[in-house]
């Protein structure tokens, strides 16, 4: 009986009269969530609670109270009613019987149901604080009828239900021991006594940063709809372990998830660690319990949670590479079908992904330009994801997207988007995971991975040919000249920059004003910039193909430097400030 009764903690712990349920409707039997692939149960389990009656043991609680002085019992039991007409539930108390002879009372709900209408399923539930520490080894849980209109009074035990430690929770801390009750990473299960046809497979998880300087979990499932009607996802939380800590997560999507038959939905639950170090070992799988004490309302419940299954972590390194799909350059990325930040029939593909030091900063820029192709018929929103660099350390590093003009996308045409990210001098950029994420949850406090490649950075440019997509630019020529005016007492220098370039623009590719722009800097011997300037590559202003002279009037000297540096950078504004990319050093 080992394997059923652990599935406490997985399918179901006991069940009462369980042999009557062949003669239930097929009806019933679907809805009181037994399948072909239930295990077995031994005769020992089988225990008629009433006439007409079948009951079930959904769980027991047996945990220390807060204070550590006391102990919390609660246990449900699901009645099935087999009879064809209404049936009320059978008299008598729900009563926990120790190995020592000790019996404590557990009350029942003030939310109970008094009755089931015929072939109905309904749950009761029974709950009761002791200022006392209660062992539940050798335990039985007995249903006492009490005869009141005797002198003295009796008590009959109309049946009872052995517990073996496998079949009690414990609490926060209580684990599983045996394989069934432990589910392996990326297999898909259902949460057991929900009665429900979704299945949740788990996708990734990732750790982010909380403004607080803690850190949460974010669990991504796939909940897939394998039933033939409608139907809203089931209630559950995650705890997660850390030592001797866990931690509650709950579902990002805060109004109810409705799955369509067949319909699969991405859904996302928050693990919020409150110390930076921990490192979660396990999660747990856990339904909230509820219990209405008498003359309380249900606001007044008393909530408990109950283990159902663990899951299993993926393996560190194989969290890092195994979730990044091999990429090739300039082809699109395949996306979660489930995803909202990119609108249907609007591919995504990274075109450059380059690497540049910053001298002197001790950091290095790396730069992803994407091309968006609405290959509809119809306009499409722009679409709004986020872009992460992880690096083969396991260090992940956020990207500021560029300041975009366009709102929406025309048929038939592609828009180039660009993120800058900092990266340590150390970054080789040799092999990098790249994922675009999109918000959960109404507040937006978490984020979840819509795609993940492989990819690289690519090898700089020379100063001649440089690339910035949708632009290729060929700087044919240059020199370098300046000029003295005279004033009353003080002179003007002015310094100009003659450039011959090409300029080639892809075609069906648009590129706003908030684009990438060229940006010239000006160098003294020392290092240190005295003048620069900006010319955009779109609209009024720009920088055309052919030879102009570019003056820089914003000099920031009262002396003739000469000989200078002029770098040449890629620049985009982007919400945290102005993201430069080094393209070319002319001395």
């Amino acid at each position: 009986m080992r394997e059923w009764t652990k599935g406490l903690k997985m399918t179901t712990a006991a069940v009462i009269g369980m042999s009557m349920l062949a003669s239930l409707p097929a009806h019933t039997y679907a809805s009181a969530g037994f399948t072909a692939s239930a295990p077995a149960v031994t005769a020992a389990a089988k225990v008629d609670a009433a006439a007409g009656l079948k009951a079930e043991l959904k769980h027991v609680l047996a945990e220390r109270n807060e204070a550590g002085t006391g102990t919390n019992l609660g246990a449900s039991l699901r009645f099935y009613n087999t009879n064809g007409r209404l049936t009320r539930m059978p008299e008598g108390h729900l009563r926990l019987r120790t190995a020592d002879g000790a019996s404590y009372i557990l009350q029942p709900s003030a939310a109970n149901p008094r009755a089931a209408s015929p072939y109905e399923m309904v749950e009761l539930s029974f709950y009761a604080g002791l200022e006392a520490a209660v062992s539940t080894v050798g335990a039985e849980l007995q249903w006492v009828d009490v005869n009141e209109y005797v002198y003295p009074k009796t008590e009959t035990v109309k049946w009872s239900i052995p517990l073996t430690e496998d079949m009690v929770w414990t609490g926060a801390l209580d684990t599983f021991a045996d394989s069934a009750s432990q589910i392996a990473w990326g297999t898909a299960f259902r949460i057991p006594f929900a009665g429900s046809q979704i299945s949740l497979k788990p996708e990734g998880i990732r750790i982010e940063q909380t403004a607080q300087g803690g850190q949460s979990y974010i669990v991504t499932f796939t909940a897939v709809n394998e039933g033939n009607a409608k139907e809203k996802l089931p209630d559950f939380q995650l705890r997660g372990r850390s030592g001797g800590q866990t931690f509650v997560g709950t579902l990002a999507e805060q109004t109810g998830v409705m799955l369509e038959p067949g319909e699969s939905k991405a859904v996302h639950v928050v693990i919020p660690v409150n110390e930076g170090s921990a490192v979660l070992s396990g999660i747990t799988v856990e339904t909230v319990e509820s219990f209405v004490p008498a003359a309380a309302s249900a606001q007044q419940a008393v909530r408990y949670a109950v283990g159902r299954m663990s899951m299993a972590l993926p393996p560190a390194a194989a969290e890092l590479w195994s979730s990044f799909a091999p990429y090739e350059m300039r082809q699109p990325m395949k996306l979660t079908s489930w995803n909202k930040a990119v609108a249907d029939s609007t591919e995504v593909a990274l075109m450059e992904l380059t690497l540049s030091e910053n001298e002197g900063s001790g950091y290095q820029t790396a730069v992803a330009k994407f091309k968006l192709t609405n290959t509809s018929g119809t306009d499409k929103p722009m679409p709004q994801f986020g872009a992460e660099l992880t690096g083969t350390d396991g260090h992940r590093y956020t990207g500021s997207r560029q300041t975009a003009s366009y709102a929406s996308m025309a048929p038939g045409l592609s828009y180039v988007i660009s993120y800058s990210f900092l990266l340590p001098e150390s970054e080789t950029g040799e092999a990098l995971g790249l994922a675009l994420l999109e918000p959960v949850g109404t507040g937006a406090a978490a984020s979840s991975r819509i795609a993940a490649v492989r990819t690289a950075a690519q090898p700089l440019s020379d100063s001649k040919r440089v690339s910035m997509y949708p632009f290729d630019i060929e700087f044919r020529d240059w020199t370098t000249q300046y000029a003295v005016t005279q004033g009353p007492g003080s002179f003007t220098y002015t310094y100009m920059l003659k450039v011959n370039a090409q300029i080639t623009h892809q075609d069906d590719v648009v590129a706003d004003q908030q684009s990438s722009m060229l940006k010239f800097e000006l160098y003294d011997s020392l290092g240190r910039v005295f003048a620069s300037k900006t010319m955009p590559l779109v609209g009024e202003q720009r920088i055309v193909s052919g030879t102009q002279t570019l003056r820089f009037s914003n000099v920031q000297t009262e002396q003739l430097e000469y000989p200078y540096t002029v770098k040449v950078y890629e620049t985009f504004q982007t919400p945290a400030g102005e993201a430069k990319r080094l393209l070319a050093e002319w001395k």
